[in-house]
């Protein structure tokens, strides 16, 4: 019984609000005179458990972006952090909390496409499609008990809107729908009913970015994504975490 009672606390830590870090790929489109694009940043997240509020993670990233024409681009980003699991604090937390952090790892394919409707304002639509996974050994050990493989998948999709002030500054917005924790469980998993219930979770991100460029090619940006990644009524305001990019972009 202890055994059972032990293995259900690990579940529901290990599935306690899977979310995903923000990407280092800003939400505006590049330039069909610079096509390619390419962009490397720092990144950080803020949560909030009832122990308190703290910092998630910290690490970076690289992004490719390129206009294949007719508004249309794609990119692929991928990024490091290290990270405490689900809304666990990596800095500040207690024991419990840290023993959960480890190396994470994220991959992004995006597709997006933007129209210039007015001058220097795109509106328009992105897709993403990523996956993570946290490595750690106590997760380790906790998902191969619970039948979970391969890590989380999770995708957005939604509007975007960009608007330069000049030439070289402006900003975006890109509300989006985000599925998250979409998981692969193997075996009869005697908490399989669990494990759907905290998966494939409903959620909403607002990213906000200001860009300006330092010269024709090079460029930095600023993000703030706000995300709450379970919308069920019981889960929203628990669900809450606030992302921060800084990052440079190269324009080819």
């Amino acid at each position: 019984m202890k055994n059972i009672k032990n293995l259900l606390m690990a579940a529901v830590a290990l599935l306690s609000m899977s979310s995903t870090a923000s990407l280092i790929q800003p939400s505006y489109p590049p330039s069909e005179d610079t096509p390619y694009r390419v962009a490397i940043g720092l990144k950080s997240g803020l949560v909030k458990n009832p122990n308190g509020t703290g910092v998630n993670n910290i690490g970076g990233g690289i992004g490719f972006t390129h206009n294949v024409g007719y508004d249309f681009f794609w990119g692929l980003a991928a990024s490091y952090d290290w990270a405490s699991l689900g809304h666990n604090r990596v800095f500040g937390g207690n024991e419990h909390e840290t023993g959960y952090a480890g190396s994470r790892i994220e991959v992004e394919l995006s597709l997006g496409f933007m129209p210039e409707v007015a001058e220097r304002f795109h509106v328009g639509g992105l897709f993403g499609f990523g996956w993570g996974h946290l490595f750690n050994k106590t997760v380790a050990e906790e998902a191969k008990a619970l039948g979970i493989a391969f890590g989380d998948l999770n995708l957005r999709v939604g509007p975007a809107f960009s608007y330069g002030f000049t030439d070289m500054c402006g900003i975006y917005f890109a509300p989006a729908y985000t599925l998250t924790g979409i998981r692969f469980a193997k075996g009869d998993s005697q908490f399989k009913e669990l494990i759907k219930e905290n998966s494939n979770l409903s959620g909403v991100e607002l990213p906000v970015g200001l860009y300006f460029g330092a010269s024709e090619n090079v460029g930095f940006y600023l993000d703030v994504n706000t995300k709450f990644t379970d919308l069920r009524e019981n889960h929203r305001k628990d669900s809450w975490r606030e992302d921060f990019t800084l990052g440079m972009t190269f324009a080819m």
